[in-house]
């Protein structure tokens, strides 16, 4: 059956048109011919008691689409930095265990500390020393050369360049045999290591042998304005933000043995 062109609104009318019985019901007239019944559609004026519905809404769907957009833009964005912020915290605890197994074996409190630096490198952000500007040349190639569509498929089907990786791997061993703090930080340094706090890395008295060891160590997280704008909005039910940071705490326990075979002296 056609399509309505018209919404009818009242009782249903009748007539004889040309000498055919004609009834018009909901938006559609069926013509009675000797033949059978046509289907037609049928245009009612407005004096007849019909009205016409809009015929677009696009303004109030356009609005709907950009407020529902919005609401999966923060989800996503809060979903994404939740798991960002899961994986800093796993970073803690495995830097929290590196240095207790270095405590436990009778590391001092420096060495625990850069052994604790290093186990966070992923936490520390842009790295500040040494400065040096690694250049992929065959990536430069490929971006003056390839359309976007070709360079995207390139990028796909070849392994990314892991100089820098290789580099700060290199430099890892070296700062860790680095004699004090003036003297590592021109070997390497990142820019959120001074961001990192620790407890339990040493510097007191070891105690009796057996006893517990525990390194404890807290980093700062910066939370997005989107976040931050939820955490704001549901701050009833959490406790109020101070400044737009999370405090994220890894910490690990351990049994103190080195008292067997070395002499604590508080280092």
């Amino acid at each position: 059956m056609p399509s309505a062109r018209g919404i009818f609104r009242g009782p249903a009318a009748a007539g004889a048109v040309g000498g055919a019985t004609v009834q018009r019901q909901r938006g559609y007239s069926i013509r009675r011919q000797p033949d059978g019944y046509l289907p037609e559609p049928f245009q009612a004026p407005a004096s007849a008691g019909y009205c016409r519905q809009p015929l677009a809404r696009s303004g109030q769907a356009m609005i709907e689409s950009m407020i529902v957009m919005l609401v999966i833009c923060l989800l996503f964005f809060g979903l994404f930095q939740l798991a960002h912020g899961f994986a800093h915290r796993e970073i803690l605890r495995h830097a929290a265990a590196r240095a207790a197994r270095a405590r436990t074996v009778g590391f001092n409190h420096w060495m625990c500390t850069k052994v604790m630096r290093a186990a966070t490198i992923p936490n520390a952000g842009r790295m500040l020393q040494p400065q040096e500007t690694f250049v992929d040349a065959t990536l430069r190639e490929a971006i003056d050369t390839l359309s976007p569509g070709a360079l995207w498929d390139w990028a796909l089907a070849t392994t990314p360049d892991n100089s820098r990786a290789a580099f700060e791997r290199a430099r890892i061993p070296d700062y860790l045999a680095s004699a004090n703090s003036a003297r590592a930080s021109y070997i390497l340094d990142y820019e959120g290591w001074d961001d990192i706090r620790g407890s339990g890395l040493g510097g007191g008295a070891g105690g009796t042998i057996g006893n517990q060891l525990e390194i404890r160590l807290e980093q700062k997280y910066p939370l997005s304005i989107m976040v931050r704008g939820l955490y704001d909005w549901v701050g009833a039910l959490t406790p109020a933000l101070e400044s737009g940071e999370l405090t994220l705490r890894g910490n690990y326990e351990i049994e103190g043995h080195y008292q067997l075979y070395l002499d604590d002296r508080g280092l």
